[in-house]
């Protein structure tokens, strides 16, 4: 319906407007496959690399999304990952063979985020089992422990600050942090929209 009033708003036809969408989707769907692909044959190298131009170009998908985003969905295999204990010791591989990279750390504090609620389980907090919480907040532990070495390692990532509001969510930090991690995006990365969404979700 958007793509049909859009259409018409500039004179086109509704076919040819959804024929560009369409690639464009197609595009980003290319992109996924490629980052997951160098993520499990453990291109790391390459993976370096890409993230190291996504984040000087600061280019975005024509939705708006920052690449570098959906980079990081891919490359902590968080997304894509149904074997947890298969997926880890890569994202450790990484993080030994570049050890000063914020990229591998913040792929892999990703990682552990999802990994820490796969072992809480999405119920309510009163299901959740004793071994569910210590296993939730050891994995958080770890993955705060990563972006804050991330964030040394490389302050102009705006992903180090980013992921970090996922742990504030969870571990219920004060709104003053929240905004403090907010404001060193933005000022890295202008109108980071990942950074705005999560604090509105906090």
């Amino acid at each position: 319906m958007l793509v049909w009033f859009w259409s018409l708003s500039v004179g086109a036809e509704p076919a040819e407007a959804a024929l560009v969408t369409c690639q464009e989707r197609l595009k980003k769907q290319q992109f996924r496959q490629i980052v997951n692909s160098l993520a499990t044959t453990e291109q790391f190298a390459k993976l370096e690399q890409l993230g190291q131009e996504l984040l000087s170009d600061k280019t975005r998908f024509p939705d708006g999304e920052p690449k570098l985003d959906v980079f990081y969905e891919q490359a902590s295999s968080s997304e894509t990952s149904s074997n947890w204990p298969t997926a880890l010791p890569r994202q450790n591989r990484w993080v030994s063979s570049y050890p000063r990279s914020a990229r591998a750390k913040i792929a892999r504090a990703r990682f552990y985020i999802s990994y820490a609620w796969n072992a809480r389980g999405s119920g309510y907090s009163n299901t959740v089992k004793e071994e569910g919480w210590k296993l939730f907040r050891e994995r958080l532990a770890l993955a705060e422990q990563d972006l804050l070495q991330a964030q040394k390692d490389d302050p102009s990532d705006p992903y180090g600050y980013v992921v970090c509001i996922t742990i504030a969510m969870a571990n219920g930090w004060e709104r003053a942090k929240v905004d403090a991690l907010v404001a060193k995006a933005m000022a890295v990365f202008p109108n980071c929209d990942s950074a705005i969404s999560r604090e509105a979700y906090y």
